[in-house]
Order: C-alpha cells, then structure tokens, then sequence
C-alpha cells in the first residue's frame, strides 16, 4: 500500500512518536506501543494514494474523489455534483478529463463538517480545467479536522484523465462543476464513487 503520510505529514508523524515515546517511559506501559502502531496505521490507510489502473475512455469525465455522492444541482447550463469523503475513503484527487489547468486558487475558511453544505465557506483549492468541452471546476473542500488541502498540479500544465490533483487531509468533500449541454449524467444522490474510477458523465459531442 503506497502512503503519503511521510512525505505530506512528517513533522506531524514525528511529534506523534515523540509525544507516545514520552508517555512510554513515563506510565511503562507497553499498551501504549499498540495504540501507537494502531493509530499509525490508520493514518497510513488514510493517506493511500493508489494509482487507477484503468483504460481511460476519452468521451467520459471520471468522478476526481472518491466517496458519496451527496448532491446534484443543476445551475444555468451546469451540473454541479457534490462528493462527501469518509475517513475510509482514499483523500487523494484525481485529474476528471484531459486539459490545461487555467486557475489555482487557495481560499482559508471556517472550521465545518465537511456533510453540511455551508462547509463550502470551508478552506478550499479552486481549480479550472480548459478543455475540449469548456471548463471543468473541481473544489477541493477541507473538514474539520486537520485542515489543509495539498495540491500536486501546476498551473498551466497540461494534464490527462486520472493524473493526481491533490490531496485533502481527513474529512472533506470534493464538488465539480461540468457542462450540462455537453454532457449526460450517469451517477445519482446516494452513490458511491472512486476517485478517476467512476465515469459521472458521458461527453455528448
């Protein structure tokens, strides 16, 4: 299983085993060295970052997150859908459909759950997608818990389906905006996706 923990989260995994070292030789209880394996794997399992082994098909726009399905609006001439992630779901994102990253923006923001829709006013990372079909923006929205939003891409560069967007650490949600008069939904409320697995829209050209 392939983790990120060290490589995003190394000053937090040190202070971590410091803080358990010290509470061993305090208490001498070796019951905390399980804790202390138990809670490191479990951010392991958090901080996977698998890479899709798929053939991507080009007339598909792939879900960027995995997770729930929480909500589609249509707006104008948009579908806006809304991806909810569990602890156990894998944090990093994924590049929906080919095209040249325009925009990159950081916003700080409250401290809400990331199910409550006013977790929008959370901290976020803005991105737009230029392609063939028009603008792609995907909202990489943090939790509550261990804010912060870790982003893999440059701006300008040209990307494909399933390269790695970013990475938001614990709870969060991931929202995208697609055109709705070039595409034809395939998910609906209450479904389960993987991060560049699952095809949210067929591209009607």
């Amino acid at each position: 299983m392939k983790t990120l923990l060290f490589q995003e989260s190394l000053s937090f995994t040190l202070g971590l085993t410091f803080i358990f070292i010290i509470i061993i030789i305090i208490t001498r209880k070796l019951k905390y060295i399980i804790l202390y394996f138990i809670i490191l794997i479990l951010l392991m399992f958090m901080y996977r970052s698998p890479t899709p082994n798929i053939s991507y098909l080009t007339n598909f726009i792939y879900s960027p997150s995995s997770g729930t399905i929480r909500e589609i609006q249509e707006q104008d001439d948009s579908y806006y859908i809304s991806t909810f992630l569990s602890p156990a779901n894998v944090h990093v994102q994924y590049t929906p459909y080919p095209g040249r990253i325009t925009k990159i923006t950081h916003t700080p923001g409250k401290l809400t759950p990331a199910f409550l829709k006013k977790s929008k006013y959370n901290e976020r990372v803005e991105t737009l997608l230029e392609t063939n079909i028009g603008v792609i923006k995907i909202y990489q929205i943090a939790g509550v818990i261990f804010h912060h939003i870790v982003t893999f891409i440059k701006l300008n560069s040209q990307v494909n389906t399933g390269d790695k967007l970013g990475m938001i650490k614990t709870g969060s949600r991931v929202d995208i905006i697609i055109s709705k008069n070039k595409t034809k939904l395939l998910v609906k409320k209450g479904d389960k996706v993987k991060g560049g697995v699952t095809p949210l829209a067929e591209v009607i050209k």
